[in-house]
């Protein structure tokens, strides 16, 4: 039933991008790099008042500087340190092969690798938060009128935003913000959002500084910091040890921060705890989602969310290769469902349509997911995504843009049948409350 929904969605929202996206757009973040420059070259080389009473002296050493208007450098040359380092790792997995003059293919991916490294000296910004804040705020693009909220996801919205949001021009106390519920942002699958710097986390506490947020970071590549307990006292391994090969990076502590936590005695792995902000903590958690849920609840769908970022739903197992990754047993396949059982919203982003609809059809058939869920967003393009080309260290010819789209789901909602008169009044009583504590909460 959502393959038509999926398609007209994603159809609407590439039309929409391509008729106002530009590539001249990026290039305008180094317009005022240059003007400064030639001001700067202006001044130095101007003549002061009084340099007749000056005594000669030698000239100056021309000092060489690249053109500001070239964004270009090779990557084992970049000025940034993080990309010199990726480029002795791509060297290394990603071996340009001898026959590369004769592949027929190989200026094809020319021009889009210069592309992809000049993003890379330019547009040096990560997307994660600002997607996150894009679906929460009251002011979101994705609304009713354009078709991308559906009903049951602004209901789901409302009650977030009861938490999020309040009475204009009140300003609380300190016991007030104390008062109200966290508001959990848990990240599932965290793998280079785990590594962003704390600053970029302290977004979201600006945009709402009336609620605390308790930000997740969970999944088997989450990076952990160094002083954090990686292995468990046990010689067993554990079972929920990543089956990849791949083996997350340590965490680079920011040098202000003094107050990492380790968290191994709360959750049993490896994690830690940290304050990004007086209102705003980041958590994380090296172990895959399933492993860690009972220790997590209980839910509330008033100030509990859920984000997947590019989850790949739809590949392949590596462990169990018949299957997709959201049906095994060993990934997403035990996760989805005790995610829809919280009724608490989860958002998906992938990074091209094609991802998009892949995650989207994985849906279908999976136990547990397949017919348990309601939407809350519909597939389309995220506005937030990146306009970055990140290209895949294994293979450079792999290249993509991090949440190019967004959609998002909750456990389905059941009607009671007629007949049943005691588990109406239940019901009834439970809608009743939250009606109430609705009215009860601060208004946005």
């Amino acid at each position: 039933m959502a393959t038509p929904l999926l398609r007209t969605a994603l159809v609407r929202s590439a039309k929409r991008v391509a008729a106002t996206t530009s590539r001249g757009h990026a290039r305008s973040f180094s317009q005022p790099y240059q003007r400064s420059t030639a001001l700067q070259r202006q001044i130095n080389h101007a003549r002061p008042l009084f340099a007749w009473a000056r005594k000669p002296t030698a000239p100056e050493a021309a000092v060489s500087e690249q053109d500001p208007s070239d964004l270009f450098f090779p990557l084992s040359e970049s000025p940034y340190e993080d990309v010199r380092a990726r480029s002795k790792r791509i060297q290394s997995m990603a071996p340009c092969p001898e026959h590369w003059a004769k592949d027929a293919e190989h200026a094809k991916y020319c021009d889009r690798l210069r592309e992809a490294n000049e993003d890379e000296h330019d547009l040096r910004t990560l997307t994660y938060p600002i997607t996150i804040l894009s679906v929460l705020h009251e002011h979101s693009p994705h609304t009713l009128r354009n078709q991308r909220i559906t009903n049951e996801g602004a209901r789901s919205l409302a009650a977030l935003r009861t938490n999020l949001h309040t009475t204009a021009n009140v300003e609380l106390t300190a016991i007030e913000k104390a008062e109200r519920p966290p508001i959990r942002i848990f990240i599932l699958g965290a793998r280079s959002e785990s590594n962003l710097p704390l600053d970029l986390w302290h977004q979201i506490g600006c945009l709402f500084p009336s609620s605390v947020f308790h930000i997740y970071l969970i999944g088997p590549q989450a990076s952990i910091p160094a002083n954090a307990t990686r292995q468990p006292p046990s010689s067993e391994p554990s079972s929920s040890s990543s089956k990849t090969g791949y083996e997350p990076p340590i965490l680079p502590l920011n040098s202000s921060v003094t107050h990492t936590r380790d968290q191994f005695k709360n959750y049993g792995v490896p994690s830690y705890s940290v304050a990004a902000s007086p209102n705003v903590r980041i958590v994380g958690i090296q172990a895959h989602y399933h492993d860690v849920h009972a220790l997590l609840g209980p839910f509330d769908p008033y100030s509990d969310v859920f984000f997947a970022f590019s989850p790949g739903f739809g590949f392949p197992s590596p462990s169990t290769p018949p299957l997709t990754q959201i049906a095994s047993p060993t990934e997403w396949g035990p996760d989805l469902p005790m995610i829809l059982d919280t009724k608490c919203p989860l958002f998906v982003t992938g990074f091209s349509p094609t991802d998009v609809e892949r995650d989207v059809r994985a849906l279908d058939g999976v136990e547990g997911v397949s017919g348990e869920f309601d939407w809350v967003l519909t597939p389309g393009v995220n506005p937030f995504g990146s306009e970055k080309w990140d290209i895949a260290e294994f293979d450079p010819r792999v290249m993509v843009k991090t949440n190019w789209g967004i959609w998002g789901i909750k456990g389905k909602r059941r009607d009671i049948r007629e007949g049943y008169e005691e588990s109406a009044m239940e019901v009834e009583e439970d809608e009743e409350e939250e009606r109430e504590r609705y009215i009860g909460s601060p208004r946005y």
